[in-house]
């Protein structure tokens, strides 16, 4: 009997972590889609890809930027190397093994804020339990290699905001900064429209942007904040965070805990 049970519920758990799994895989690859870096053929659907079939291994290495690095499976969701098929190809076009000498296209996970845990056997039901209107976790992407998004993204993303033929509801600039950003707030047209959102911008004492987010607007708890920023070299890698736009107050402790954790998968020459 105890057997049994032991067998209902390890078959329970690893239900729960696949379909977490597909949940992380999901949000990851719709903010790709959404942006335009993977394009979805028509009649396929994100199950439909190679990697909502696998599941990380234990520990994954390579290399973002050129540091070397080693990621724990709770953070390596939808990892890709640079070699790897997108994710609407065959899955027999990629490499049978990879090194830490890979180069990494890009990964997500998501993130309990502070405390930094990520998706485990030991956290998923704290995930699934979590309310929208206080949920801490957090969405991390990170974009490497042919993914990259560029030195100068954040600039020219920044010098978006004074085209107004880009912008659905026109972007007027607001005196006052709010959490030490620069503000840009949509003008007209109805909240509930997720194009209708507002925009802060952060400079460093050179005058670069390094930290650019955009929130929604909507009047509901889910509404939600994207954060767009780049980890210090020797990284070479773009950075996105998602989360609860009330924790907006927060984005300085809350981007440089998520960097730091990122920053920990390194792995010194030798090691």
């Amino acid at each position: 009997m105890g057997s049994k049970t032991s067998a209902t519920n390890a078959s329970n758990l690893a239900r729960r972590l696949l379909i977490a799994l597909a949940v992380i895989i999901t949000v990851t690859s719709l903010s790709l889609i959404a942006r335009g870096f993977i394009s979805v053929p028509r009649g396929l659907s994100l199950h439909d890809t190679w990697q909502a079939h696998e599941s990380p291994p234990a520990v994954a290495e390579g290399l973002l930027g050129s540091v070397t690095v080693r990621i724990p499976a709770a953070f390596a969701q939808l990892l890709e190397y640079d070699d790897d098929p997108e994710l609407f190809e065959a899955r027999g076009t990629r490499q049978s093994a990879h090194t830490r000498s890979s180069w990494i296209r890009s990964f997500g996970f998501d993130i309990l804020y502070p405390e930094m845990l990520g998706v485990t056997p030991d956290t998923l039901l704290r995930r699934q339990q979590a309310p929208i209107e206080t949920s801490m976790w957090l969405h991390v992407s990170v974009l490497s290699a042919n993914r990259y998004l560029g030195d100068d993204f954040l600039q020219l993303k920044t010098a978006d905001l004074s085209q107004p033929g880009l912008w659905k509801f026109p972007l007027k600039a607001q005196q006052a900064l709010v959490a030490g950003l620069s503000v840009y707030t949509s003008e007209g047209g109805p909240p509930q429209d997720f194009r209708h959102q507002t925009i802060y911008v952060h400079r460093d004492e050179k005058g670069l942007v390094d930290t650019y987010i955009e929130c929604q607007d909507a009047p509901r708890p889910s509404a939600s904040c994207t954060l767009y920023s780049t980890l210090p070299p020797p990284m070479k890698a773009s950075l996105q965070i998602q989360f609860r736009s009330a924790l907006l107050p927060q984005w300085q402790p809350l981007r440089q805990a998520v960097i730091t954790h990122i920053q920990a998968f390194h792995q010194a020459k030798g090691e």
